[in-house]
């Protein structure tokens, strides 16, 4: 995107898919080693290098052109890596971020999911991170999850709070989504929670109530009934008493 825009690529990608490929494949078997090689070599002994892909989210993206533009290339810049030492490949492709709820369709949100299982080689990993999932039904995504239990395997589950109940609150609906989270997703499977995308106005107190809400729902072993935990909604200090704790009252001199 940085050679040739967003909006220009995907009208290579529709337009002139011979030259989007070309592009792809310069990317993938000679810029980006090199570049990620340089770069593991200068922090002395790095192991990965994984790159969020937002830009590849559904509906920007579908979930074929992810397959088409995304799953191959991703394949490349592994295997080119590998040789060496570390690996990289990109997260969060075909993450879920359909904002309109009356155009919710479980059969592409189980093809996002398919992709992004391909993007990860293969690995029964999952990601949403950037869309109104709270909002959705979450039966569609642990009917998903469920192929892989039935296989004997757990998915490793990114989900994240939105950034605008982050920002809108109230905490008390932040806290009831992560113990929804953790009800719904964790006892069968691996489930990470992320802030995605904290807006600059977000209160802090929504964002210590998240936190607080996986610690005490989250810890393991995990409560047979979350309904049992007694959730402590967290008490901080102003960020000035913080900073005075923090400085033993010298405080920040800001220039």
């Amino acid at each position: 995107m940085g050679v040739r825009s967003y909006p220009l690529l995907i009208r290579d990608m529709r337009r002139n898919p011979a030259f989007a490929h070309e592009l792809f494949t310069r990317l993938v078997d000679d810029v980006l080693p090199s570049y990620l090689k340089a770069q593991a070599d200068y922090l002395g002994g790095a192991t990965m290098a994984t790159g969020a892909d937002a830009w590849a989210a559904y509906p920007e993206l579908t979930p074929e052109m992810v397959e088409e533009w995304v799953v191959p290339y991703a394949g490349k810049l592994l295997q080119n890596c590998m040789p060496y030492g570390f690996v990289a490949m990109p997260a969060a492709s075909a993450d879920y971020c359909e904002e309109d709820l009356g155009k919710f369709d479980k059969q592409i949100l189980w093809k996002a999911f398919d992709a992004q299982v391909k993007v990860m080689m293969g690995q029964p990993v999952a990601f949403m991170l950037m869309g109104r999932t709270h909002e959705i039904p979450f039966e569609p995504i642990v009917e998903w999850m469920d192929q892989w239990k039935a296989r004997g395997q757990r998915v490793t589950f990114t989900v994240g709070i939105n950034a605008r109940l982050l920002r809108d609150g109230p905490a008390e609906k932040i806290v009831d989504l992560v113990k929804r989270y953790i009800q719904t997703f964790a006892y069968d499977h691996n489930l990470m929670l992320m802030l995605a995308n904290i807006p600059a106005d977000a209160p802090s107190e929504h964002i210590h109530a998240a936190v607080a809400a996986a610690h005490q729902y989250g810890k393991l072993p995990l409560a047979e009934d979350l309904d049992s935990v007694q959730f402590k909604m967290p008490e901080r200090e102003s960020f000035a008493e913080y900073v005075d704790q923090m400085t033993n009252g010298q405080g920040f001199e800001f220039k």
